[in-house]
């Protein structure tokens, strides 16, 4: 069984569910074999999936400078499973209509489980995907795998 990385998302609009496609293509193009990843909606959470994941990518809309109750739920739920999360990867991800101070929020949520947080949070308005942020997400993302390879030797 291949060890999996999860992206996590809440999507109202369709704006969060892009840029998580746009995670996952971009972690496609580079992810060894021996790994896959998988796109899950936080509104049909697979709690024992995400345990067993070795990272994960969570991403929320920003709403009143704060993640969707949908995520704000799945660190509700994972806090009784907190030592399953401590050290793993994790990155973070918004979308907004031109605050983005739900970074901070999603940052707090994030580090309070004691992930490994990498950083920046990437946030971005509505759904302007540019290079720059693809750059900025390869970048997370290789951090990541280099987390989860060292983790496995």
């Amino acid at each position: 069984m291949k060890k999996k990385f999860i992206i996590l998302y809440y999507s109202k609009e369709g704006n969060t569910h892009q840029l998580a496609k746009r995670f996952w293509d971009i972690f496609r193009e580079f992810i060894p074999n021996r790994y896959e990843i998988e796109m899950m909606k936080a509104q049909e959470m697979d709690l024992e999936s995400l345990r067993a994941s070795i990272g994960i990518v969570v991403g929320s809309p920003d709403y009143y400078g704060y993640v969707a109750g949908q995520i704000k739920i799945f660190f509700d739920e994972i806090l009784e499973y907190k030592k399953d999360f401590k050290n793993k990867p994790a990155i973070g991800f918004i979308t907004h209509g031109g605050g983005g101070d739900a970074a901070k929020s999603l940052q707090i949520l994030i580090d309070h489980l004691k992930f490994n947080n990498i950083n920046p949070i990437i946030s971005v308005k509505e759904n302007k995907i540019t290079s720059k942020t693809e750059a900025q997400i390869q970048k997370s993302l290789m951090k990541m795998l280099k987390i989860a390879e060292d983790a496995d030797d």
